[in-house]
């Protein structure tokens, strides 16, 4: 039997190997390895949401009152994640971000002809969908005009550099139309004026698997606030969907248990700030939000809502 001294040998020389391989490959556009996000006089990361909805609310009624476009989100005005039509239109006035992490390569997540007509110069992604993402990309330019950016393949558990930030990227549990891919999870990290502030961003995935809680999850390196996908509504029943997809209460028992605010890597910067589900499906959840379900500590997000992740006393 495997020890648990063996257990994370192996794991960390696995993370040296994918170190020492996106080292050889920079001149392919690889990155190499994070020395750790860059200080900034920044107060907190400001995130807002371009969307939070699953990809049935394109199918949703024209008449319904409340409207969700496919999920992703703006961080500092300066960097996407996932980019749609739906998503640009989102947009701050005058805002053109360069820079998208994709987390998946799902329609409601990925659109290269939106992202070029943005003018996205750099894409990220999994290793996994970068030449089928640069296939994509040269039809979209030739199909929409605009440049081709710079296409950045990425390891799971190998931290990169974007601007001020590191990004830890992470692995989902969430199966993609293309056999071979691997979708993603990301912990986003900044050195604002007064501590480091983080923030999780899961969707989408079904739970957090063993190895992203792993790599992501550490007390020494604690996130403030936590974005997850919650495709279900309370009381939805194991199904189809939870194989690829969380449910509310999943989310719930992941935040209740091995995630408990203030006693795990998950710390709150207040004690009313809620845990924020995205990417819920209209079939499911419709029009309403459950708040008297989710009960406190859990909030659904809204399109254009904007949300500050400031550091907790214990990333000071």
């Amino acid at each position: 039997m495997t020890s648990r001294r063996d257990f994370i040998g192996a794991a960390l020389a696995a993370t040296a190997v994918q170190t020492a391989c996106a080292t050889a490959g920079a001149e392919r556009g690889e990155l190499p390895p994070s020395t750790g996000p860059e200080q900034t006089e920044d107060e907190c990361i400001k995130v807002r949401f371009l969307g939070t909805g699953a990809a049935d609310w394109a199918y949703a009624p024209q008449d319904v009152k409340i409207r969700r476009r496919w999920s992703s989100i703006l961080v500092d005005n300066r960097f996407m994640i996932d980019c749609t039509q739906m998503a640009a239109e989102m947009l701050p006035e005058g805002c053109r971000p360069k820079a998208l992490l994709y987390t998946h390569s799902h329609p409601d997540h990925y659109n290269p002809g939106a992202a070029v007509k943005l003018g996205i110069e750099h894409v990220f992604a999994h290793r996994s969908l970068i030449e089928d993402a640069r296939r994509d990309y040269e039809k979209a330019v030739a199909a929409v005009g605009g440049r081709m950016p710079v296409l950045h393949p990425l390891e799971i558990g190998v931290r990169f550099r974007l601007g001020p930030y590191e990004i830890l990227p992470l692995p989902a549990n969430h199966y993609a139309d293309r056999p071979h891919e691997q979708a993603l999870i990301y912990k986003v990290t900044k050195l604002c004026r007064d501590g480091a502030a983080r923030f999780l961003y899961a969707t989408d995935t079904s739970g957090i698997p063993s190895w992203a809680f792993f790599l992501g999850c550490r007390r020494n390196e604690p996130f403030q606030v936590a974005i997850i996908e919650s495709c279900g509504q309370p009381g939805h029943k194991f199904d189809a969907l939870s194989i690829s997809h969380n449910t509310a209460d999943r989310v719930k028992e992941i935040f209740t248990t091995f995630l408990k605010p203030g006693k795990s890597a998950y710390r709150p910067s207040s004690p009313d700030q809620p845990v924020y589900l995205t990417h819920v499906g209209y079939g499911d959840w419709g029009e309403k939000t459950f708040d008297e379900e989710l009960g406190p500590g859990f909030k659904v997000a809204s399109d254009g809502q904007e949300i500050e992740v400031r550091p907790s006393p214990s990333a000071r």
